[in-house]
């Protein structure tokens, strides 16, 4: 009897914390979301492959039903010339573009004696979606003993870019991320718990001032971070980074900021650590799947995807990636600030009207 009540003590304490307890069942729920939007229904393909009909003709019809009965992609017609398909590709509104025939003279007049011309335009960095497109027009090419038309490959940078160079710089991003959505606001969390904010307002130390402290001491660290991941990546596993070094620090420290009000925002949300703890991995396993750090993002359902690139860690992740990777103009990334200073402004604007210091 003696274990009973004990047992149910400590289920009435669990209970308690209502809002912890919610976290610890909605975890693992959040797997199954995610993965079920990219690999159920309409998000069992690679993406969105665009496909450009200039011919409108039975050999362009041929492709495009082959691709559609081939079910690797969510096929979708476009009229785009060669520079718009590159930014698409940029912006993460395609995974791969087919033009038929090819988008200029010089690709039409590759195919000699009558051949027809295909053109083929990828990022490097997406290898298994390019892996599978590329398969497929080899695979139509030689169906018959003669070529039935010539490809024409063409990326969006001519920088060497591998599939770890474009998960590594997710990571990158990804690292801030988590260490400033957990770390922040379990600690503010267990302040306000051990009763530390509200003893501080009683002391001649301005509150602000703490708290800058403590910023400054996140940033630091998340800097520290991306120097180890940054020596072990390029040094041990080959990494590249051609672009701008000043960018990839300023911006990994302007997403440090960005992130840190995030975890603020947490925190004033949450009663206690425990629950704070739940919330912030939540937060960031979600932005860790659905920013782009592992998956294209175009693989998800269309309005789950209109969604999911407004989210602060995805344009993080495209800005650092068109830099660092295609060495794109960083004037380019200015939309992208934007769109993080837009979150940085509202989400410290809301955390400083619902933080209490106190567990009143």
């Amino acid at each position: 009897m003696q274990l009973m009540r004990i047992f149910a003590a400590n289920v009435k304490m669990i209970y308690r914390d209502k809002i912890a307890l919610f976290w610890a069942m909605a975890f693992p729920l959040l797997f199954v979301v995610i993965f079920g939007l990219f690999l159920s229904g309409t998000g069992n393909t690679l993406g969105k492959l665009s496909f450009i009909d200039n011919a409108n003709d039975q050999f362009s019809g041929q492709i495009r039903q082959g691709l559609v009965d081939s079910g690797l992609f969510e096929v979708q017609n476009e009229s785009w010339n060669r520079d718009e398909a590159m930014a698409a590709l940029r912006d993460n509104k395609t995974v791969f573009v087919i033009a038929v025939p090819g988008f200029d003279q010089s690709d039409q007049a590759s195919g000699s004696q009558g051949t027809p011309s295909v053109s083929a335009v990828y990022d490097l960095g997406n290898q298994s979606v390019n892996g599978a497109a590329l398969s497929f027009l080899h695979s139509m090419q030689t169906y018959q003993a003669q070529p039935l038309f010539q490809v024409n490959e063409s990326t969006t940078t001519t920088n060497k870019v591998t599939g770890f160079d474009v998960i590594f710089i997710g990571l990158l991003c990804m690292a801030v991320m988590n260490y400033s959505i957990t770390g922040f606001a379990i600690n503010l969390s267990s302040y306000r718990e051990q009763k530390i904010l509200k003893r501080l307002l009683t002391t001649p130390l301005p509150i602000w001032r703490f708290m800058t402290a403590e910023i400054m001491a996140f940033i630091v660290l998340a800097v520290a971070q991306i120097g180890v991941m940054l020596f072990f990546g390029m040094v041990v596993f080959g990494a590249h980074i051609y672009g701008s070094w000043l960018f990839l620090i300023l911006l990994s420290l302007f997403g440090a900021v960005v992130f840190l009000a995030v975890g603020f925002l947490v925190a004033s949300l949450s009663k206690t650590s425990q629950a704070a703890s739940g919330m912030a991995t939540s937060v960031s396993i979600l932005m860790m799947f659905l920013s782009g750090v592992f998956f294209s993002i175009t693989a998800l359902p269309g309005p789950v995807y209109q969604v999911v690139r407004f989210l602060p860690l995805s344009p993080m992740i495209q800005a650092m990636r068109a830099v660092e990777l295609e060495s794109q103009p960083i004037g380019d990334q200015v939309w992208r600030l934007l769109l993080m200073l837009v979150w940085l402004l509202v989400i410290a604007l809301v955390s400083m009207r619902l933080f209490k210091f106190g567990d009143e």
